[in-house]
């Protein structure tokens, strides 16, 4: 896969998205939140039109409308690509310096950046929220429609917490024509709790590097998934949704599965006009900008990026005039035409990286392969079989919260070292052993070699049968691949908090000597495990500080976070035939995960070739070149 940009500008903006965010980052983090990096860069290409909006509270905040140097923006009608931002003005402008070599190189058609800042950040009044200023969007957007300049063309867009706030603007019928979101979610509850568990290092991390370190007790005090959500979650609300878009996962991002989800619910529930018009990008990091003990090749990593840049400038390239409703529907029919022969899903197979070992390429089809969602059970004698146990069994550990298991790997904000005060966990694949070492509160199930090798993609779950003399404990389970030597790599890991282990009936303590049926939620994966390999299953009850220690005491979190009190928990899983303890694997046959060809690249995606004209120096931007120049 060969793409052809000469200039020494496309480096920077065809690099592979985890550089690029990462950069951003490492600006930012040399600085102040608030405070700016002097003149940087010292001749943008851009002009920034400085607006203050009153929202409909009367909170004013601030709006900065970006357009190329040569856009005169008084005489001009510009499509505008909206984000809602949190962040410091250094990653503005380095967005900004993005976004305006992609209109220059011609990756992207002419239109208006419009960065709003989110209110309680910076010079902005207004308290912080969070995720919940979803109406600042709605006023934002009409401010904007009484602007001479905006044709009535929105895009959507922006990555992380940008991307956002651009999936929950849906909640506020934004008029989209077309969005692009990458390593982002629709529910806000998720991205602070997992199975009720508070995700410490992350929300913390990222509380502290947008300068509102003190809304930490504000997520702390709402650890129940009630009434005070609402307006933060897309789910149920899918069917507002009325545009194509791009969306980007991250194996090991911290937006994982509720990215997935959400471009599950745009195919599945959005407007049927626009359904099969939803494109899916994973790549292995995400967030996970240091990745893990598994170097994953850059070609795949960078056909991942060129993938999802070429489908966003075929969306925003043929919408970008589609300013009425006959024209939209034109466009439309126009990108169906044109994404006849594409693909809806590229995404990252993963494999052990050893000499000769498949995965770590790129493939494609429609929709993930249908998974054949296989048992294997946990055996009172450690194995891990695919044959039920027929023997009872349980196997116990004591777990004390004072001394809580280390977090090494998984799906975390795993920073550049030079960003200081972000979430920097080790995050991806890495071997468990050294955290394992002198540690009594694991138990380890590992099955016999495979014998050939085994593909999975899709969700995993663990199913545990689990009792304690606790009124509340956490169990943690991880899928790993053991390797010939030994090593125990980790795959992916999840948690589940007693208390919450029906979150719709709200909080339940446990009584001691009661059995209970656990399914604990290890998000997806798309990997293959090598014939000599074995699949191993490792459980305990901490994995911190990915996820906040629990102390045992049944207390919530509002109140054990500010009173020390731990109490020290006898945990059991259960075995045998009353009680089929097992992890489900999402396997897939093999063929179905095999490499994309070049020649599928070939045909598919975007030549990223600059036509120079002579006599106008512009480049000209194509789809293959069937829509040269755009519409």
């Amino acid at each position: 896969f060969r793409p052809s940009p000469s200039t020494k500008e496309g480096l920077f903006l065809m690099m592979p998205r985890w550089i690029v965010i990462a950069l951003l980052l490492w600006w930012a983090g040399s600085t102040a939140v608030g405070q700016d990096l002097p003149d940087f860069p010292k001749n943008p290409p851009f002009i920034i039109h400085p607006y203050d909006v009153v929202m409909s509270d009367g909170i004013v905040v601030s709006c900065n409308i970006y357009t190329l140097k040569k856009v005169d923006l008084e005489t001009s009608k510009l499509a505008v690509n909206y984000q809602a931002f949190p962040y410091a003005f250094t990653i503005e402008r380095l967005i900004a310096l993005q976004w305006a070599g992609n209109l220059l190189l011609n990756t992207l058609p002419s239109h208006a950046l419009l960065i709003q800042h989110m209110r309680g950040i910076g010079n902005n009044s207004g308290n912080f929220g969070g995720f919940r200023n979803k109406n600042d969007i709605r006023d934002t957007i009409t401010w904007l429609k009484n602007q001479p300049w905006w044709n009535g063309v929105l895009f959507g867009s922006g990555q992380s917490a940008m991307g956002v706030m651009s999936y929950l603007s849906a909640l506020v019928d934004a008029p989209i024509k077309a969005q692009a979101v990458g390593i982002a979610g629709a529910d806000e509850y998720q991205f602070i709790y997992q199975n009720g568990a508070f995700k410490e290092s992350l929300v913390n991390g990222m509380l502290k590097f947008v300068g509102q370190a003190s809304y930490n007790q504000t997520y702390i005090n709402h650890e129940a998934p009630d009434s005070w959500w609402n307006g933060t979650i897309l789910t149920g609300h899918f069917s507002k949704v009325k545009w194509p878009a791009v969306h980007t996962a991250g194996w090991y991002d911290v937006f994982q599965q509720d990215t997935l989800d959400v471009y599950h619910g745009y195919r599945t529930e959005a407007d049927s006009t626009v359904r099969n018009l939803q494109f899916l990008i994973v790549e292995p990091k995400g967030h996970c900008f240091s990745a893990g003990a598994v170097k994953w090749p850059g070609a795949g990593l960078f056909q991942l990026q060129m993938v999802g840049a070429g489908l966003t400038g075929m969306l925003f390239g043929v919408l970008r005039n589609a300013g009425t409703a006959s024209d939209y529907q034109k466009a439309l029919s126009q990108i169906h035409a044109l994404a006849r022969k594409i693909p809806r899903i590229f995404w990252y197979v993963m494999g052990s990286g050893l000499p000769d070992a498949k995965g770590n390429w790129v493939t494609a089809a429609n929709s993930f392969p249908k998974a054949n969602p296989t048992p294997m059970y946990l055996h009172p004698s450690g194995m891990l079989r695919w044959e039920e146990p027929s023997e009872a069994g349980t196997a116990s550990y004591v777990y004390d919260p004072e001394f809580p298991m280390a977090t090494q790997g998984g799906c975390n904000m795993g920073s550049p070292f030079i960003i200081q005060g972000l979430s920097n966990l080790a995050c991806g694949p890495w071997d468990q052993l050294p955290i394992y070492k002198d540690r009594n509160d694991l138990l380890t199930f590992t099955s016999d070699p495979l014998g050939k090798e085994l593909g999975i993609t899709g969700r995993i779950r663990v199913v545990l049968h689990v009792s304690s003399n606790a009124s509340d404990t956490d169990f943690t389970a991880k899928l790993l691949d053991v390797y010939p030597n030994g090593t125990r790599l980790l795959l992916q890991d999840g948690i589940q908090r007693m208390r919450w282990r029906e979150l719709k009936k709200g909080e339940q303590q446990m009584e001691q000597g009661t059995v209970y049926m656990i399914d604990v939620d290890l998000w997806s994966i798309s990997y293959i495990f090598g014939a000599q390999h074995r699949v191993g299953i490792d459980i305990s009850s901490s994995n911190w500080p990915r996820f906040s220690v629990n102390p045992n005491t049944g207390l919530p979190l509002r109140i054990s976070s500010q009173v020390h009190h731990t109490v020290v928990a006898s945990n059991h899983i259960h075995m045998g035939p009353m009680y089929l303890s097992h992890v489900l694997l999402p396997v897939v046959p093999l063929h179905k995960l095999s490499p994309v060809s070049d020649a599928l690249f070939d045909e598919l995606v975007p030549n990223w070739r600059i036509a120079v004209n002579a006599s106008h120096n512009q480049g000209i931007w194509w789809w293959q070149g069937q829509v040269q120049g755009g519409p």
